[in-house]
């Protein structure tokens, strides 16, 4: 059996960015100055108490050439949510996809996160997504300005 390490440690340390390395958990690891089958432990046990709910790295989108990024709003039939949303999740440029509670004012449904290179691949891409289903409107939200993400600290 691994050793115990401080909850506190732990967080401090799984809750900064991954660094883009082949094995990031062995940089945990040598942060917390014990060995990877500790932290993986760790890890694992702090998500079964419902501390960590999941590890998960960010892709930088615009640092990987990523220009052109909108959120997509569909308004689809609730019989068919469940579909758009398998075939849109699908799609390689799409990195987030939800079915959300529609409004009065505000009939979407479907929401899909989408990035790409260029102005023409973003039309193409734009129009690849409204063959896959029916739907009775959409709305695309291209992104202006991205906003810093904050990372809160356990101290």
């Amino acid at each position: 059996m691994s050793e115990r390490i401080n909850d506190r440690k732990v967080l401090s340390v799984v809750q900064k960015p991954l660094e883009l390395v082949s094995e990031p958990f062995v940089t945990f690891a040598e942060k917390l100055n014990t060995d990877v089958e500790t932290v993986l432990h760790a890890i694992k046990d702090l998500m079964e108490r419902g501390i960590i709910r999941r590890i998960a790295g960010i892709v930088k989108h615009n640092k990987a050439g990523f220009t052109h990024n909108a959120m997509v709003a569909f308004e689809v039939e609730d019989a068919c949510c469940d579909d758009a949303g398998m075939k849109l999740s699908s799609l390689p440029f799409v990195t987030h996809c939800y079915k959300r509670k529609p409004y009065h004012d505000w009939p979407y449904n479907i929401y899909v996160m989408m990035h790409a290179r260029n102005a023409d691949d973003f039309d193409q891409k734009i129009a690849a997504m409204k063959e896959l289903f029916p739907f009775k409107s959409v709305s695309v939200l291209k992104s202006i300005k991205e906003y810093k993400k904050s990372h809160f600290l356990i101290s």
